[in-house]
């Protein structure tokens, strides 16, 4: 066993339901210990691979990695920040308006956003009159929230620190969790906590990754160790019943490739049960989300994307073409270890990149700058951050009109 091996553990049990019927629907690569997310000083790190194999509950339905990195290990030095993700701060600021009209929340309250990274979703509610905190375990973006005059504590969220916010701020009308609740192993502490801070009233609303769009669309990109599960409504429904509340509402939203929008009350709240829960909970069980067909054609599509995509490149290096990427994002890396890309790409290009060089057990690759794509004029780029495909091209288009190739890895492989 490595001396790293205390960096990650392996769960038995559902981490929504407890169940020990937790059963692997889909193998797939093990992916490094790091990320672009993830900063340390220690250099052996980088040798260490985690599983990263999905599981379904055979009781409630949560699709989940059961491989848990320690999450101090993982968010002492992270380093994302809302504001280098594309569209992202301008999503949040509609997202406010959104959720107040959901909510019925209409005069200004107290707010607390769990993961509130840099502030950006909390400076859109304090500029509508709100008073706002946010609580995120990742040093560098509480202290960029706390720059920009957002007030924001230190840590994780669990029943100990709901103890001490809401002592400190009384309690909370509205708690938001975008993108966070997916991160966080004790999904039990969560539920606790919130009964401790929310108003008898209040609401909790999140947004996360709808499971049901990575499997039927196949986002691979988006299965990584810091996204530990992939909700879909039946199990969300299933799991806040347990704990005394009642997701009321739920709404699709486009960010993520596919996301979901919920809203949460107690027991016995104001708020009337939506009709858009039963419908996407129908919809659900109508596709058999809840199956291992479902799994097993996602393994199928995964292997075709993997062959059709090698095959091209197979081709570029007859050719003596140089093959690159774009995106250094955690995702892009998900996808250069579940694709094979690992001793195939020379670089990754990035505008915004948190490391200087991708790294695995057993590869090594330089992330360069946009300016640097003319000096190396490569044959091919693979679109790794697929989603900005068009805004990326169009960055580069004196590359374009050299004769330079992009390749889409999804939904399909494709040439853009």
């Amino acid at each position: 066993m490595n001396s790293l091996s205390h960096r990650f553990r392996i769960r038995t049990t559902c981490r929504a339901c407890g169940s020990s019927l937790v059963e692997p629907v889909l193998p797939l690569k093990p992916l490094p210990l790091l990320s672009p997310n993830v900063g340390t000083d220690d250099a052996s790190a980088i040798e260490i691979s985690v599983p990263a194999d999905l599981h379904l509950c055979a009781d409630c339905g949560l699709l989940q990695l059961m491989a848990v990195v320690d999450p101090a290990f993982q968010y002492n030095q992270f380093k994302y920040v809302t504001t280098i993700s594309l569209g992202l701060p301008e999503h949040f600021r509609q997202s406010a308006a959104g959720i107040l009209s959901a909510t019925g929340l209409a005069s200004p309250g107290k707010l607390l956003e769990i993961g509130s990274n840099d502030g950006t979703l909390l400076r859109a509610f304090q500029e509508r009159g709100w008073g706002v905190h946010g609580i995120d375990p990742a040093r560098k973006a509480v202290d960029i929230a706390i720059e920009r005059g957002i007030p924001a504590t230190l840590g994780f969220f669990n029943p100990v620190a709901a103890a001490k916010l809401r002592d400190q701020l009384g309690p909370i009308d509205l708690a938001i969790a975008n993108n966070t609740l997916a991160n966080i192993d004790d999904l039990d502490a969560v539920a606790e906590g919130l009964d401790i801070v929310l108003a008898q009233d209040g609401v909790f609303t999140f947004e996360t990754s709808y499971g049901a769009d990575v499997v039927r669309h196949m986002l691979f990109d988006t299965i990584y160790h810091e996204h530990l599960s992939y909700f879909m409504v039946k199990p969300l429904a299933s799991y806040f019943a347990r704990h005394g509340m009642m997701l009321f509402d739920v709404q699709r939203i486009s960010t993520k490739g596919g996301s979901i929008r919920g809203f949460v009350q107690r027991r016995g709240g104001s708020r009337p049960l939506r009709e858009s829960v039963a419908t996407m909970i129908a919809e659900e069980e109508a596709s058999k989300l809840y199956a291992h067909a479902a799994y097993n054609r996602m393994a199928a599509g995964l292997e075709t994307i993997r062959c059709d995509l090698n095959r091209i490149l197979d081709r570029a290096g007859v050719n003596s073409k140089t093959v690159t990427g774009w995106g250094a994002s955690v995702g892009c890396v998900s996808l250069i270890n579940q694709l094979d890309l690992t001793q195939r790409l020379v670089c990754v290009f990035d505008d915004h990149p948190l490391l200087d060089v991708i790294e695995g057990p057993g590869y090594r690759i330089p992330v360069a700058s946009r300016a640097e794509v003319d000096g190396l004029d490569p044959g091919i780029i693979v679109l790794l951050a697929w989603r900005y495909a068009e805004a990326i091209a169009a960055k580069l288009l004196d590359y374009r009109n050299r004769g330079g190739r992009f390749v889409l890895p999804l939904p399909k492989v494709a040439e853009l």
